[in-house]
């Protein structure tokens, strides 16, 4: 179980406008881990997609797993609504939603917004081992969020038939673990070699000295992609 948030905003003329939207979405995609389902333990999440709503049920107590917590702490349902959930656990759910679901409820929407000059970002986060790279990368027959992001960004520049419009992709890619940044773009260094976050009263936040390369297909990005995956911290 993962979320996603992205957010944009915009600025007009000499103005800066403080403006910006949030948007947060679930995704469910590990309701139960391999020993839960091995003993037949009941899945304590349901998602009703008409309301947007994730309820977390009681833990049984008939299950001997929960026996020892349930006699320490009195649970009570919770329930959670979201701008957008996905159920992605169980593929015999007849509201089972597939990478292109999530994809066409938000990459095209963030496309959008890019193309109309918003500066846009989507965040992933959630426990490790919960499904944050599944619905970011994806898989070779089930891609992702930002495969297919990039795939849509540059059918769109292709179909931009005006002269007086053109385009430049750059990508950079960087790794931010135990509050320290480092360029996965360049070769692991040792010691490490570390970035600074620093403020541009123009541009807001940006790295110093990160890479950006530029790139003009999705296979110069996903190459770029898995170089940097070779030397980030296992």
């Amino acid at each position: 179980m993962w979320a996603v948030m992205f957010e944009w905003s915009f600025e007009l003329g000499d103005f800066c406008l403080e403006v910006s939207t949030v948007a947060l979405l679930m995704q469910i995609t590990k309701a139960l881990i391999s020993p839960e389902i091995e003993r037949g333990a009941e899945c304590l999440i349901e998602m009703d997609p008409a309301t947007q709503a994730t309820k977390l049920l009681v833990p049984p107590s008939s299950d001997p797993a929960n026996a020892r917590t349930n006699a320490r702490k009195v649970f009570e349902e919770k329930t959670f609504t979201f701008d957008n959930s996905f159920w992605s656990f169980d593929r015999a759910d007849e509201h089972y939603a597939h990478q292109e679901d999530v994809y066409n409820c938000l990459g095209e929407e963030f496309l959008d917004h890019n193309f109309e000059g918003y500066h846009t970002c989507i965040f992933a986060y959630g426990q490790t081992g919960s499904g944050k790279s599944y619905t970011m990368m994806g898989t070779p027959d089930q891609p992702g969020l930002i495969p297919r992001t990039c795939e849509d960004l540059f059918q769109r520049i292709e179909s931009n038939t005006s002269p007086n419009i053109s385009y430049n992709v750059r990508v950079s890619y960087f790794e931010v673990y135990n509050e320290h940044v480092r360029d996965l773009l360049v070769p692991r260094q040792d010691p490490p070699y570390y970035l600074k976050i620093r403020e541009s009263p123009i541009e807001g936040p940006y790295i110093k000295d990160l890479t950006e390369v530029p790139v003009k297909s999705i296979s110069e990005i996903m190459r770029y992609m898995r170089a940097g995956d070779t030397v980030r911290i296992p």
